[in-house]
């Protein structure tokens, strides 16, 4: 980096020096010239860092920004659990790109299927997209979640997903499928003992 600090303006924070570029793609070079290896590892000393700093009273964009020093340096499950909490936080106070873009990121490291997932695609389609009026994109999520429910043979939450189901197909027009699923949703949730 010592070539391109050259006139870049510094400053002294926290007893080290920081450079501040004038210029995005000045910053995006001197980034690339790291190796892979050595910036995991910033990323992570920078993931532990926060940690340590903020504790217990992390906000959303805290969350946001630690869940991708984590993914960044390779510790998927914490940067998942931080982009989940994000996501949600995000979605409380009605900022739902923000909020859409952490649950994909969130969706995106969530792996194999689990109630956490289906909890989260469920939250993705009724606290954002239903609320934004992109009912096509929350259906599909809700299916999403349904076929995992599925997967992990809970009929509770397969009747719950379908439930879901009935209800936007109700909100879009669709009286006929809306009807057959809230019929489904009723027989899982009876058979699930809810």
């Amino acid at each position: 980096l010592q070539p391109l600090h050259g006139g870049a303006p510094q400053r002294i924070r926290a007893g080290r020096r920081e450079c501040v570029f004038k210029h995005a793609l000045m910053r995006d070079v001197a980034y690339g010239t790291i190796l892979l290896s050595r910036r995991r590892q910033i990323h992570l000393r920078a993931a532990e860092v926060m940690e340590e700093h903020l504790g217990m009273e992390r906000s959303g964009p805290d969350l946001a920004l630690l869940a991708h020093h984590w993914e960044q340096g390779g510790a998927a499950e914490r940067a998942r659990e931080r982009y989940l909490a994000a996501a949600r936080f995000s979605s409380g106070r009605y900022a739902h790109q923000e909020a859409e873009d952490l649950y994909r990121k969130y969706l995106s490291l969530a792996g194999e299927p689990s109630v956490e997932r289906i909890g989260a695609r469920m939250d993705l389609a009724e606290e954002v997209l239903k609320i934004v009026g992109q009912y096509p994109q929350a259906i599909q999520e809700h299916e999403r979640a349904r076929e995992d429910a599925l997967l992990l043979g809970d009929r509770s939450l397969e009747g719950r997903t379908t439930g879901a189901l009935a209800a936007l197909h109700w909100l879009v027009g669709s009286v006929d499928t809306a009807r057959a699923e809230a019929e489904q949703a009723i027989a899982m949730l009876r058979e699930a003992g809810d």
